[in-house]
């Protein structure tokens, strides 16, 4: 968990908001600080999909 930690706090120079680790594959994500930054990430990264109006 440390290690996992200090590579959360490497991405994006530590700013607040939510991150999101891919502890299998070691691939670490920064999402953003709202609702909306974190569904783009979550797209970008091929999770879930758009809404239909």
């Amino acid at each position: 968990m440390k290690e996992l930690a200090a590579k959360l706090q490497q991405i994006n120079d530590g700013k607040p908001g939510y991150y999101l680790a891919d502890i299998a594959d070691k691939k670490y994500y920064y999402c953003g600080e709202n609702l909306e930054d974190i569904r783009v990430k979550l797209r970008e990264i091929g999770i879930g999909k758009l809404e239909p109006h």
